[in-house]
Order: structure tokens, then sequence, then C-alpha cells
């Protein structure tokens, strides 16, 4: 929970101190916009969290497996359309909100780019919730403590350079490499997961 927090604060810290008070008062608003996605999604994950972890306490595997999979469709159903929708349209939502095409067209791509690294963190929320119902916490403290040592270099490094939309951008190679690197440690633990029978 510490290096969750950690790295989804650090780089609004950084920012504030980095960035103009206009500067981060947009990306802070595509932020609040794109965690929207995180909040549509909770309910699948919630629900589906308890179902693992009943299976597991069962040690009921075929029907651990089976839930897996559905949560994994479920997310990618319900999020794939939204997050389409307000990343390649997001200049025109950003409109109808604010009233301020200026406000828009300046926000806007930084909304794009903070919608892709959202979606890919949700992608990966199904094999998180497996390896927590599982008792395999270590195993995520081990990559997020990973993806600190170089997230906050990252931020540090690139944000000066190239601004919010730097820090956009390594929030996707973040999200990135959690999606590769969390299926291959569960898959792992959970041989045959990564086939639908």
């Amino acid at each position: 929970a510490i290096f969750i927090l950690l790295i989804s604060q650090m780089d609004k810290v950084i920012l504030s101190r980095i960035l103009t008070l206009e500067d981060y008062g947009y990306y802070a608003i595509a932020i609040i916009f794109s965690t929207a996605l995180v909040q549509l999604s909770a309910p699948i994950s919630q629900t589906y969290f308890a179902i693992f972890s009943q299976n597991t306490a069962t040690k009921n595997i075929d029907d651990l497996r089976e839930s897996f999979h559905l949560s994994t469709q479920f997310t990618l159903a319900l999020i794939a359309p939204v997050a389409f929708f307000l990343g390649v349209f997001s200049e025109e939502i950003l409109t109808l909100w604010s009233s301020q095409p200026d406000l828009a067209a300046k926000v806007a791509p930084l909304l794009t780019l903070c919608v892709i690294g959202t979606f890919i963190n949700i992608l990966t929320h199904p094999l998180y919730n497996l390896g927590l119902a599982y008792g395999k916490v270590r195993i995520f403290l081990k990559i997020k403590s990973i993806a600190l040592f170089f997230f906050i270099p990252s931020l540090l490094i690139v944000t000066p350079i190239y601004g919010a939309v730097g820090a956009s951008l390594i929030y996707i190679a973040l999200n990135v490499y959690y999606i590769v690197v969390e299926p291959i440690v569960i898959f792992r633990i959970f041989p045959g997961f990564d086939k639908i029978r």
C-alpha cells in the first residue's frame, strides 16, 4: 500500500515543484478525468477479488481460472469503449465540461495520454487481485519497488525538459512495465491461467 501510494502521488509532488501553476493545473485536470476509469472498474475489481478469495480458500482452481478470465473480459468490455471515447474525443468532452475551448485544447493531449496509461493500469487489476487472493503480496512489493526505483528518477529527468507531457509518457511507460512483468510472474505461479479452457 505504501509503494502504491508513493507511485500514485509522487508524480504530483514532483510536478507541483517543477511545473508552473498553470501547467500543473492542466495536468491535474487530466488526471482527475482519467481516474474516472478506475472508479468505473472498481465494482468489477472488488466483486471478483471476493470471488478469487473464495475460490482460493476452497482450492477450487478450475473456478478460479474461469473467474479470472471472466473478470478480465468484463473489465475490458466495460472500460475499453469508455477509454477510447474519452481518449479520442478528449478535447470535445473537456470543452463541454468547461465551456472554455482554450483550456480544453491545452488539457486534451494530456488527457489522452493519461487515459492510455490508466487503461493499461486497469488491465492489470485482475492479475493483481489474483495474486493478492493467493497471498502473493511480496511479489507485487518487489515489482512496485523496482518501478519506484526507475519512476522517480525518470520524472526528475524528463519533466523539466518535456513538462507535463513527459510526465504523462512516464506514466504510460510505468503501466507498460506492469502489464509486461505482472503476467509473466503470475502465470508462473498459476500455470495454464494464460489460456482459456
